[in-house]
């Protein structure tokens, strides 16, 4: 999900879709940075496929963050 919306890195529309969405946001502030949360059973692959989706938008640096154990919505 990004601002709402589902996208799938498997899908090419979707994937171009998010890029357009990416790419508008990014127009609109200085710092283009994104933080995606995974848990665990996101695959890196998929991160590293969102990371160049990212980049075609126009995102300059991607941060991860993950929740810990414990925490309320896991």
């Amino acid at each position: 999900f990004f601002d709402e919306a589902r996208y799938s890195l498997g899908d090419r529309e979707s994937v171009a879709a998010l890029s357009e969405h990416l790419a508008s946001r990014a127009a609109k502030v200085e710092d283009r940075t994104l933080v995606v949360m995974a848990d665990r059973r996101v695959q890196g692959g998929e991160i590293a496929r969102l990371a160049s989706v990212a980049r075609t938008g126009g995102i300059k640096r991607l941060l991860l963050a993950s929740k810990q154990r414990g925490d309320a919505d896991e």
